[in-house]
């Protein structure tokens, strides 16, 4: 069977985790997905991607990704407490974005 959701809390505070490959599946990250993941460094988000999840990688390493053109949620907080700054779109601007 294809993922297509990370449900929420999926992987909240684990710990070991320092970097995500995600299928081309991949369509929707929920709340929480990757929340408490201070290791969590690096990811790559498919170009299927439309969903990011309220503090779905909050408190996490990631210093910068690139969010894929067809994103078009990202809720708030969604990367609030990460060591960098927000992630980068790869080209069109998205109405729904929250950083």
């Amino acid at each position: 069977a294809n993922v297509t959701t990370l449900p929420p809390q999926l992987f909240l505070s684990c710990l070991n985790l320092k970097s995500v490959t995600l299928p081309d599946t991949i369509q929707t990250i929920d709340r929480q997905a990757f929340y408490g993941c201070p290791n969590l460094a690096t990811i790559n988000f498919p170009e299927g991607l439309t969903f990011i999840g309220d503090t779905a990688f909050s408190g996490t390493a990631i210093k910068e990704a690139v969010i894929p053109e067809g994103v078009t949620v990202i809720h708030k907080s969604a990367f609030s407490g990460c060591e960098g700054s927000p992630p980068q779109r790869s080209n069109v601007p998205c109405s729904s974005c929250q950083y």
